[in-house]
């Protein structure tokens, strides 16, 4: 017999997802019945009705969305989270800048754009457009890292040029070197994942 799986419209839990399921059993009328069958086909029975829960007492079946708060535990997670978002910050904030830049370059047809190839020109550069940073691609944040060190020169006179309007995406020194930073540590996973 094949059951009707619902959907389960909140987190996907232990907790929740065995309530789901127990709800489907008493739907079906089976829910008092305490047999299965194993990977090889053999229809066998758990014994005593309370054998599961004995099996599963040691277990934690609460995820972080139901377990009880400890305020101490929450304190220190918090002190941590807001550390680590500081340490981030810097970086977060270059690669927004650099994401934003590419965005303004290519969607901009009729200024920007020709006055990238134009500056790339005078640099002796090969005219290319900066490759975007794609959530759902894995080594795209590398491969724009790669272009905006490479295209360094070109990208900082184009900021230079108020009149673009892209001052507001001009990296300063240090940023460069956490974005250089960046793609060192980048460039190994993206080693690691073209290897096999």
């Amino acid at each position: 017999m094949i059951l009707d799986i619902v959907e389960v419209a909140k987190s996907h839990s232990g907790v929740n997802l065995t309530q789901a399921f127990t709800t489907i059993l008493q739907n079906f009328g089976i829910s008092d019945k305490n047999r299965f069958v194993d990977s090889e086909g053999i229809i066998s029975s758990t014994g005593s009705d309370g054998e599961l829960d004995d099996l599963t007492k040691d277990l934690d079946l609460e995820d972080s969305l139901t377990r009880e708060k400890d305020p101490n535990r929450d304190a220190e997670m918090d002190d941590n989270e807001e550390e680590l978002q500081g340490n981030i910050a810097p970086i977060h904030l270059a690669l927004a800048k650099l994401q934003k830049f590419a965005f303004k370059i290519i969607h901009s047809t009729t200024i920007l754009l020709p006055a990238w190839k134009e500056i790339l020109g005078e640099l002796k550069l090969t005219v290319q457009i900066m490759p975007c940073d794609v959530s759902t691609q894995w080594n795209s944040t590398f491969d724009m890292l790669e272009f905006a060190l490479e295209y360094r020169w070109g990208i900082d006179m184009i900021t230079d040029k108020w009149k673009l309007g892209l001052g507001v995406y001009k990296l300063q020194e240090h940023k460069w070197t956490l974005i250089k930073q960046l793609r060192d540590i980048l460039k190994i996973l993206k080693d690691a994942t073209l290897y096999f």
